[in-house]
């Protein structure tokens, strides 16, 4: 059931990215080639199921690639930070009470870290995701109607920043909950 939550929530990012991808293919082809592109890959039945199974796996990959840029953005001046606050000055390191929950703690315990974990991804790759929405839209601005160009422009920065502050006070709630569960574990041995 883990591995499933995660393949969906990679597909989820990678689905999102291809959204400003689009847009950015989009500055670069017209419209009669695009939709070139599309009758190709929709009209013979057999394309349909390879295009499918094709776009699936680079949905995936793109989400792995876009969850790895984003943690590397955000990491070294967040991520860090918000770790070393909580566990510096603490009798483990992050990576003991970790280690001490996943030999000690009860399934459904560790269900709800990896559960926490999968919002922690979701969040921080929308951070990206949304943000370039809006830089790919903003480069199309002339393509579309100007109100709906700016609307979308603005709720994807939107989007963008409230998925921050949701990342972080999910990271920072992730963090202070594996601190109390691993000293409690660490009491009863």
């Amino acid at each position: 059931m883990a591995t499933t939550a995660l393949f969906v929530e990679i597909l989820v990012i990678g689905a999102t990215a291809e959204i400003w991808m689009t847009l950015l293919l989009m500055l670069f082809l017209n419209t009669s080639e695009i939709n070139s592109i599309i009758g190709v890959l929709t009209t013979n039945n057999g394309m349909i199921a390879l295009s499918a199974t094709l776009f699936i796996a680079v949905t995936y990959n793109i989400g792995w690639v876009i969850n790895f840029v984003a943690e590397r953005l955000i990491k070294p001046y967040f991520q860090k930070s918000i770790r070393d606050e909580i566990f510096d000055g603490s009798s483990q390191s992050y990576s003991m009470a970790k280690y001490h929950i996943l030999l000690n703690a009860s399934q459904d315990l560790i269900n709800e870290i990896v559960f926490d974990r999968h919002i922690i991804r979701i969040a921080r790759a929308n951070v990206l995701n949304f943000l370039l929405i809006a830089i790919t839209v903003a480069f199309n601005f002339n393509k579309y109607a100007k109100a709906v160009t700016v609307y979308i422009i603005i709720v994807s920065l939107v989007i963008a920043v409230l998925s921050f502050f949701q990342w972080k006070t999910r990271y920072r709630a992730h963090y202070e909950k594996i601190q109390v569960i691993a000293n409690k574990i660490k009491l009863q041995d």
